[in-house]
């Protein structure tokens, strides 16, 4: 168990190092996991190996990490100090290899000024943008997290699980999402720090980028498919979160070019690398079993053409029972469903509750519910309709699906991937440009091997174009996070203005009694203190009656409520049956993005009195 005095009542705030430290400690995991991910592709492969499978030793070793965290929480032997000096030891090891990095940095920096003398002048902006967009993305990751996403899942289940090891939670279906990414946040908070997972998806980013450009034949090229990775809208919000989403998608896309290029010689260190990338992605996130599958049966069929199958077999069922399989047996031994709450429709009895809230997942995004929200899903794929969507679309590059058809033969299996990975993920994934991310990648990483051409070439200058806006986003983004990694004062004012229920929570922890057992309307579970009920099953809607309401209540032992009255009208009818008002006040909405921050709301809090006269009848 968790060696951690009054562990069950372990704030985020108690965890966290002072501002310095914690963005120091960052960083240095991150290149503990790059130096020993480097060592061990060389042990691997040998000492030449290159920079894809230096990434995929990156990756490997993120996974083996994760997967580690993962079954020791599951176990409930995650203890704190054991976590925090494995995570601070990887900051020692990445505190050493700060000299090799801050070398190769010098040596990059020498070669992309020789290549700024030697492209064309579109190619000279590209490169300039990509430059200002790394800087950018790379502050801004140091930022806190302050997206619902992250606050709900990917830093909230970590700190449940640091509470408590992984225990079945029925009422918050949010953690059953949760996967080997949660892990290295887990580990990460340990630590002392809750930004490192928006630095392994800026790490991502990195690796997605070198992946796509690794088959360019031309230093333009080169350039080209960086822009189409760095200067694509959606990693304004992809490369600034805690979410496991563009990690695993470079993972995939960095096995898919090593699958491609190594086709001939594709050997035991080879598959391990690849198919650990692909099994730590699967782990990740449920989406990625749809181009996992893909991958395991094109290695396989790159293993026959090298007469290795067998092998092939071997090490993918290795990875996935290591890597990924823990994950989903996890959830069919909590919930009968390895694939929770998207199964729940074919049980015998299933809970109405847990289908809306699947159908509401695949809905989510604004994705198309009518004809005409379908004919209209393409253009969301390339421009966004709104000022607060601007980081939701993949943008122009998506259309490097045009050029990507004029690719060299050997790479045309990576338009053929992504279009198999396209077709699943229309039938039977969420409708959502950043679930097409993969099949984007993979396209780009076509688009780059095809010749010169007018359409490349108008197609290169609107991306420079994109990327320039994407870049003033960014660094836009860049000031308004980065402060905060350097302050906490700075901290404390960043997530009062963009932290989806930080002021909130603040206030609910002023208000509320002492070890109440809380049920609030916000999503942000990790900013709520302890113990709490999910609020994501609360029968609330007007669809459902007020007895089902008080059953919630009574069931799961909840003894105060922090609600919003326009948003949960049969709560607001229970507490005044059953409640006592303690406290009322108005907040504004917070968001990163300006433009949806354009609203108030109030929330009420209340305790539950079950000896009112009125509650009894």
């Amino acid at each position: 168990m968790l060696d951690w005095p009054g562990t069950t009542a372990v704030g985020l705030a108690e965890l966290l190092l002072p501002a310095v430290a914690r963005t120091t400690i960052s960083i240095l995991i991150v290149a503990g996991f790059a130096n020993i991910g480097a060592r061990l592709a060389r042990w691997l492969v040998g000492q030449d190996a290159d920079a894809d499978q230096r990434a995929a030793g990156f990756i490997l070793v993120l996974a083996g990490a994760s997967a580690a965290v993962h079954a020791l929480a599951l176990a409930r032997h995650a203890d704190i100090t054991a976590l925090r000096m494995m995570a601070w030891g990887l900051g020692m090891t990445g505190a050493l290899h700060l000299p090799s990095l801050i070398s190769r940095a010098v040596d990059v920096r020498t070669s992309t000024v020789d290549a700024f003398r030697a492209l064309p002048m579109v190619g000279r902006v590209g490169l300039v943008l990509c430059g200002v967009l790394l800087l950018a993305f790379g502050l801004g990751a140091l930022g806190p997290p302050t997206d619902a996403d992250s606050l709900t899942q990917h830093v909230g289940v970590p700190l449940d699980w640091l509470r408590h090891g992984v225990v079945a939670r029925p009422e918050w279906p949010h953690a059953r999402f949760a996967g080997l990414g949660e892990g290295l946040t887990m580990l990460g908070l340990a630590g002392g720090t809750d930004t490192l997972g928006a630095c392994l998806q800026f790490a991502g980013l990195i690796v997605a980028a070198c992946a796509v450009a690794r088959l360019a034949p031309t230093l333009g090229d080169r350039v080209f498919g960086s822009m189409l990775v760095l200067g694509c809208p959606i990693m304004l919000f992809l490369g600034l979160t805690q979410k496991f989403q563009l990690l695993p998608a470079a993972a995939t896309t960095l096995a898919l070019s090593i699958m491609v290029r190594r086709a001939e010689r594709f050997d035991v260190p080879q598959m391990t690398l690849a198919f650990g990338a692909v099994a730590f992605a699967i782990g990740c996130k449920y989406s990625f079993l749809f181009s996992g599958a893909a991958l395991f049966m094109f290695g396989l069929w790159t293993a026959r053409r090298a007469r290795r199958v067998p092998a092939a077999v071997a090490i993918a069922a290795i990875a996935v029972g290591l890597l990924a399989a823990p994950v989903y047996v996890r959830n069919w031994s909590f919930y009968g469903d390895p694939l929770s709450p998207f199964l729940e429709r074919f049980r015998s009895h299933p809970d109405p509750a847990l289908l809306t809230f699947a159908e509401g997942q695949r809905q989510a995004d604004g994705a198309p519910t009518t004809w005409a929200s379908a004919l209209e899903f393409p253009v969301k794929l390339i421009v966004p309709l709104t000022p607060g969507s601007l980081s939701e679309p993949l943008g122009i590059g998506a259309l490097c699906i045009l050029v990507a058809g004029l690719a060299r033969r050997r790479n045309r299996p990576l338009v053929t991937m992504a279009a198999a990975v396209t077709v699943f993920a229309v039938i039977f994934g969420q409708l959502s440009p950043r679930f097409f991310l993969e099949p984007y990648l993979w396209c780009a990483s076509a688009a780059v091997t095809a010749g010169p051409s007018r359409l490349k070439g108008l197609l290169e200058k609107l991306l420079v174009a994109q990327a320039g806006i994407v870049a003033v986003a960014a660094l836009v983004m860049a000031a308004a996070l980065a402060p905060a990694a350097f302050s906490d004062r700075l901290r404390d004012r960043v997530m009062t203005t963009m932290a989806s229920g930080y002021a909130e929570s603040r206030w609910m922890a002023t208000v509320m009694p002492a070890a109440a057992t809380l049920l609030a309307a916000t999503r942000s579970y990790a900013l709520l203190p302890e113990p709490f009920v999910a609020v994501d099953l609360l029968p609330a809607e007007a669809i459902h009656g007020d007895e089902q309401v008080r059953a919630f209540i009574a069931g799961h032992g909840i003894t105060a409520v922090a609600f919003e009255p326009r948003g949960n009208p049969l709560v607001g009818a229970f507490i005044a049956r059953c409640g006592r008002s303690i406290g009322e006040r108005t907040f504004s909405r917070a968001a990163r993005n300006p433009w949806n921050r354009d609203s108030t709301y109030v929330v009420v809090a209340a305790t539950v009195d079950w000896t009112r006269e009125s509650c009894r009848q």
